[in-house]
């Protein structure tokens, strides 16, 4: 995690990339699927509906994280912080889904980018591994950017 210059962001494990890199190709088919039906006339509807569920599940897993690093939190003002943080993305998640499309996709970029810059800074803490931060940086820039073009598809 940390060296003697702070904590390190090189390094991301190949299969945590890889994976991590898998788990983006819905947000980039159904930012594809909503421009090919706004070029085709189809509708997009479905695609709408599963790209907001699939966000909504993301969400829900990036918090899932923060309960992994509350159990392994010594210092217990850390792990209450985890705790209640491990909840919030579910929640923005699950109210999201509920808006129509156009502002579901806007909430849900800025609850991802949101989502992105707290789990840099806890990384950059110290608190998660020291390429967590570079993978999080990474795909919050990925899926932000697909979530807008999404967005502005619709």
């Amino acid at each position: 995690m940390a060296t003697a210059s702070g904590p390190s962001t090189r390094g991301v494990p190949h299969l945590a990339r890889t994976i991590s890199l898998v788990g983006a190709i819905p947000f980039a088919a159904g930012a594809a699927l909503l421009w090919i039906g706004a070029i085709g006339g189809l509708t997009g509807e479905f695609v709408s509906v599963a790209l907001k569920g699939y966000s909504a599940v993301i969400l829900s897993f990036l918090g899932g994280v923060h309960w992994g690093l509350a159990l392994s939190a010594a210092d217990p003002g850390a792990r209450n912080r985890e705790l209640l943080f491990s909840i919030v993305p579910a929640l923005v998640g699950w109210v999201a889904i509920l808006f129509v499309p156009k502002v579901a996709l806007m909430v849900l970029a800025i609850a991802f980018l949101l989502q992105g810059l707290f789990d840099t800074w806890i990384a950059l803490k110290d608190h998660a591994p020291g390429w967590y931060a570079r993978l999080r940086a990474e795909l919050t820039a990925i899926v932000c950017v697909l979530l807008l073009i999404a967005w502005a598809a619709i």
